[in-house]
C-alpha cells in the first residue's frame, strides 16, 4: 500500500514541471532538467517522466527512435492542473505530440533563451512566450516577440521590458526583420510607457549577426537593440 501511494502522489515539483511544459508548449528533456532538476540524477528526471505518462498528463517523444527526448502537456494534464487550481487554463498550451518538424529548432531555441534569462540576476517575474503575448492582447497585435520578459514595477522601480526574437536565418533581413524590428519597438515603446524597454534579437552565425547589425542600427533611432548569437546567451 504504502508504495502505491508513494507512486501515485504528485509532488510539488511535478505541478511547477507539468505548467512549465505547458507554458512553453514542448520542452527538451535536459531543458527541464536544467530548469528544474538541475542537481538530480537523470534517474529521478526517468521516473518524473515514467510516472508523467502513466498518469497521461504529459507526453513523452523520443525523436527518431533514438533522438533526444521531448515531452508536452497534454490535454489531460491541462485539466488537471485548470481543475485542481494549480496554473490557469488561459497560461497553458496543451498538445498532442511534439512541435511540427518546420518549427522544432525554433521552439527549442526559444525554451533555451527563456532558461538562459531564468539564470540572470535579477531573474524576471515572467516570461511569457509567444502564444501567451498574443493572448495577452487578445489577438490585437501584428507583431509580437518570440519571448517576452517582463519585471514587475516596484516601490522606486518601474519595472522592464525585454523583447527577444529568435532568427535562424529564414526570414529576409531588409524586407521582414528590419519592418518587423521596427514596429515591435513602436509596441513596446507605447505599452511599457515611462518603464525602460529593449529587443534582443539571437541569431545562428556570426555573419548573419554582422548582417543584422548593418541593416537595423542605421533603421534605429535610440532605442535600446542587441543582435546576438544564439551561443552568446
Amino acid at each position: 500500500m504504502a508504495t502505491t501511494t508513494k507512486k501515485h502522489r504528485i509532488l510539488p515539483r511535478d505541478l511547477e514541471a507539468y505548467a512549465l511544459v505547458g507554458r512553453f508548449r514542448m520542452m527538451t528533456r535536459q531543458q527541464l532538467k536544467g530548469w528544474l532538476f538541475p542537481d538530480v540524477s537523470e534517474t529521478i528526471v526517468t521516473r518524473f517522466f515514467d510516472r508523467s505518462t502513466e498518469r497521461g498528463y504529459l507526453g513523452v517523444e523520443r525523436l527518431h527512435g533514438n533522438g533526444i527526448q521531448v515531452c508536452w502537456l497534454t490535454k489531460k494534464g491541462r485539466d488537471f492542473l485548470g481543475d485542481g487550481s494549480f496554473a490557469p487554463a488561459s497560461d497553458l498550451f496543451p498538445a498532442g505530440g511534439p512541435v511540427p518538424a518546420k518549427d522544432f529548432a525554433h521552439t527549442v531555441e526559444i525554451v533555451n533563451a527563456a532558461l538562459a534569462m531564468r539564470r540572470r540576476t535579477p531573474a524576471p517575474d515572467e516570461l511569457l512566450p509567444a502564444w501567451m503575448v498574443q493572448r495577452l492582447f487578445a489577438g490585437k497585435l501584428t507583431v509580437w516577440p518570440d519571448l517576452l520578459c517582463l519585471w514587475q514595477p516596484q516601490a522606486d522601480d518601474p519595472g522592464a521590458a525585454l523583447a527577444i526574437e529568435v532568427d535562424l536565418g529564414g526570414e529576409s533581413v531588409k524586407t521582414v526583420l528590419v519592418p518587423k524590428t521596427l514596429e515591435l519597438i513602436g509596441f513596446l515603446t507605447e505599452w511599457i510607457g515611462p518603464a525602460p524597454a529593449a529587443i534582443l534579437l539571437l541569431t545562428a552565425t556570426a555573419r548573419r549577426r554582422d548582417s543584422l547589425r548593418d541593416a537595423l542600427v542605421p533603421a534605429l533611432s535610440d532605442f535600446p537593440l542587441a543582435v546576438e548569437t544564439l551561443s552568446a546567451l
